[in-house]
């Protein structure tokens, strides 16, 4: 009965966890397309973006950081 509870829940929730990190993706490349970013700013956006892909897509995530130190 409670592993019933646990995997409905999951099931649930799941999705809302989904979307709330894909809207924290867009807000940090939309904060990288500000023309008025610093070099610091920037770097720091990219590197939390990177770290929002690392275990999805880890391959965006090492161009993001290599990007992150050519700046």
């Amino acid at each position: 009965m409670f592993r019933n509870i646990i995997a409905i829940s999951i099931l649930i929730y799941l999705p809302t966890i989904s979307v709330a990190q894909q809207r924290y993706r867009d807000s940090l490349e939309q904060k990288l397309r500000q023309a008025d970013l610093s070099v610091y700013e920037k770097i720091v956006t990219q590197c939390k973006l990177a770290r929002s892909y690392f275990e999805t897509n880890p391959d965006k995530a090492l161009a993001l950081t290599s990007g992150a130190t050519d700046v």
